[in-house]
């Protein structure tokens, strides 16, 4: 039985490298997200609700027993120490950014599935999701690591398959990201999302999964526009403030529009604990010392061509009283929505850009 395992896993590896050859021959240009489950966005209370699943059960500790899943900010001393610790989930520096624990069955099954709508007929997508292993090597057993199917139908057909292969073991926890492409079907927008673990629970079979996106395929931008196509003009009119060129400036969200009045709000992520920012608009000072809450402090742009590139520098004035400086920022184009996690310090500051398609 154990050799048949080996082999079907060996058959499910060869799968995905295919897929990956093929997706790197394609010339799609992927845009935006226009799903995106980052488990701490979702439903009322964060995180998703599935109700077709046999052997697997929702649990509302960090450290799931065998069988059940959970939504987790971090894990720390589960089974004795036999789970990695991980301090924040896939996204780095998301304090509090939720991650899906799963600690495997007995028996291989579902343990995931969900409904998505309002895909594009006929439209192409690729899938993206980043899973962990989140076992440690223990002494005494043969470990079988998760290997993950996730399946998408469209009518009651399948129209796409992406397959993990083995999810290793590592000395320390490593996020690996598995993507897979697949074709609408012409007569409805909407898919079923379904994954699988196909190997029996047991020994080094538990994992964490992660930042969910599905995005559509655009047509490759040809060599003639290329040429027309003038560069974004990142020399702002206003000096480098000095909080932005002392601190760091990660990019931490990059979002393409087309024409439209940009509305940005910034709330307070948890609880109200005193913290205020001060947010610069290319370079320029649009909000002083704000203190942030459930009401949003709000900026409005004007994204078009003759103003084609934004950049918003979010800076933390103080930690509250429980650092660091945390907040949910929504971001409103047009009919799309986003919502980015920042997170800042004394001596980190958080960048959004925005630029026009």
């Amino acid at each position: 039985m154990r050799l048949i395992n080996n082999c079907y896993t060996h058959i499910l590896s060869l799968l995905l490298t295919v897929s990956n050859c093929l997706s790197a021959q394609n010339n799609c240009l992927y845009k935006d997200p226009v799903f995106t489950l980052t488990f701490g966005t979702v439903a009322k209370d964060g995180v998703p609700l599935f109700y077709n699943l046999k052997n697997y059960t929702k649990s509302k500790s960090s450290c799931p027993d065998d069988g059940q899943y959970s939504f987790a900010t971090a894990v720390s001393n589960c089974f004795e120490g036999k789970w990695h610790h991980l301090a924040e989930d896939h996204t780095p520096g998301d304090v509090n950014g939720m991650m899906m624990l799963v600690n495997a069955s007995k028996k291989p099954g579902d343990f995931f599935d969900m409904t998505i709508t309002g895909l594009k007929p006929g439209g192409k997508y690729r899938f993206s999701g980043w899973f962990a292993n989140i076992c440690k090597y223990a002494s005494g057993c043969a470990p079988m690591p998760p290997v993950i199917e996730i399946e998408i139908y469209a009518d009651k057909k399948k129209i796409g398959i992406i397959a993990t292969g083995e999810i290793k073991l590592t000395n320390l926890t490593e996020w690996k990201n598995y993507t897979g492409e697949f074709v609408m079907a012409s007569n409805t927008d909407i898919i079923s999302l379904q994954m699988k673990n196909l190997a029996p629970g047991g020994c080094g079979n538990d994992f964490a999964m992660d930042d969910i996106e599905i995005n559509l395929c655009s047509l490759p931008i040809t060599q003639s526009e290329n040429k027309t196509t003038k560069p974004v003009e990142q020399n702002f009119s206003m000096p480098v403030p000095s909080v932005i060129e002392k601190r760091a400036n990660p990019v931490i969200k990059q979002i393409t529009t087309e024409e439209a009045e940009v509305t940005v709000e910034l709330y307070d992520n948890g609880e109200i604990d005193g913290d205020t920012v001060s947010i610069y608009h290319n370079n320029e000072l649009v909000v002083n010392r704000a203190g942030i809450s459930t009401k949003p402090v709000t900026v409005k742009l004007k994204v078009d061509k003759a103003n084609p590139h934004h950049e918003l520098v979010m800076v933390a004035d103080n930690l509250g009283r429980i650092p660091p400086n945390t907040s949910l920022m929504v971001v409103t184009a047009g009919k799309k929505r986003y919502e980015v996690f920042i997170s800042a310090s004394d001596q980190k500051n958080a960048k959004v850009l925005i630029d026009v398609q």
